[in-house]
């Protein structure tokens, strides 16, 4: 028999009846959590709305059902916002001169 441990959410039943756990994904911060419930409901497999919550054990964040199916309109907004996203720019560098480390004292 498999013993629960903190963050963890049933997986599934045993044929003896006896549940199997997973561990539940942790997020550090609420805007990570909220970024990977978009991309989630954004995918046409997703049935039930997912959204974040706060653990009260581990303090962190996670990603649950709240019960509401998730409306073909809502889905559409969230596909557009993520195409819109900019992509993050690159810093890149290029390497003018070396400095003789052994000379300073």
């Amino acid at each position: 028999m498999e013993e629960k441990t903190e963050c963890q959410t049933i997986l599934r039943y045993n044929e003896d009846l006896t549940p199997v756990y997973k561990n539940k994904e942790k997020y550090k911060t609420h805007d990570l959590a909220v970024k990977a419930c978009k991309t989630q409901n954004a995918s046409s497999t997703q049935i039930h709305k997912l959204v974040t919550y706060k653990c009260k054990v581990c303090h962190t964040y996670h990603i649950g059902r709240n019960g509401k199916t998730i409306e073909k309109k809502y889905r559409q907004k969230l596909r557009k916002e993520s195409s819109t996203v900019k992509p993050k720019r690159r810093l890149e560098f290029k390497v003018v001169g070396k400095i003789d480390l052994s000379t300073l004292k």
